[in-house]
């Protein structure tokens, strides 16, 4: 396995960034590890371009990422992306407009070994 350090643009460059060729829920299981430093506090997952919803829900890497994440007593959310039905290119700007209204509340998500919680965001744009 290789992992690559990987700078980040302003205003996120001072966060540690890696990149690596596995599936998201290898790589939670990795960082929970120690692979890329100390335990995570949080695991974002996505934004990928795809819904996400009913039954494939169980197929998706993103959201097993969060899961992943969550069974480990960490605090989790996955965003998926739909396309917009009109135009049917995908709303990254509206996405990350969700995703910036979701994580402030990462720090509250109960969590433990004992009691573990997942948070899931899904938003059809």
């Amino acid at each position: 396995m290789e992992i690559k350090r990987r700078d980040l643009p302003a205003p996120a460059r001072p966060v540690p960034a890696y990149a690596i060729r596995a599936t998201p829920a290898f790589i939670v299981f990795a960082a929970v590890r120690g692979a890329f430093g100390g335990r995570p506090r949080y695991v974002l997952s996505g934004i990928n371009r795809g819904p996400n919803t009913g039954r494939a829900v169980l197929h998706s890497g993103t959201v097993a990422a969060a899961m992943t994440a969550a069974g480990y007593g960490l605090a989790a959310v996955a965003f998926s992306l739909d396309v917009h039905e009109n135009t049917g290119r995908p709303e990254w700007e509206t996405a990350a407009a969700v995703a910036a209204e979701v994580l402030p509340v990462l720090p509250n998500v109960p969590r433990s070994e004992e009691h573990t919680s997942e948070l899931q965001s899904h938003h059809d744009i």
